[in-house]
């Protein structure tokens, strides 16, 4: 093997071995919401004074997701019923009411926002307003 030969394979091995050690398939996705795509992302859903809906404390926009899903709750316990459009793709259905932690499932849903149709929180309608899920 000729020198320029071995410096060839030691440019090739130094590459190959750097690629392995820094590609990590956790890092190289990217964050929903500060959690993995590939782990089911929590929705705080509540009121504000205003009478409008609040997901993780924030008024209106779209809560990202990965195919796993989605599980909400009300941090006071209350009662949260939640109506999605027919069709939604969620595994678990398109309407929900708990008062604990419940999960959406795994989502087939793949183009774009998928608003919330109506959510009750201790029986009484907040307004919705922008608020949904999206597909990442």
């Amino acid at each position: 093997m000729s020198l320029r030969q071995r410096f060839c394979l030691l440019g090739l091995c130094l590459y190959v071995t750097f690629a392995l050690v820094t590609c990590n398939s956790e890092q190289s996705l990217p964050k929903l919401n500060g959690a993995s795509p590939m782990a089911v992302v929590p929705i705080s859903l509540d009121v504000d004074s205003a009478g409008f809906c609040t997901q993780n404390g924030v008024e209106g926009g779209n809560v990202a997701m990965g195919a796993p899903g989605v599980s909400w709750y009300n941090p006071s316990g209350y009662t949260v019923e939640i109506h999605f459009a027919d069709g939604c793709q969620l595994a678990n259905g398109c309407n929900y009411a708990a008062a604990a932690t419940w999960q959406s499932g795994k989502s087939a849903w793949g183009a774009g926002p998928l608003p919330y149709s109506s959510i009750k929180i201790n029986g009484a309608p907040c307004t919705v307003g922008s608020d949904g899920l999206v597909m990442r």
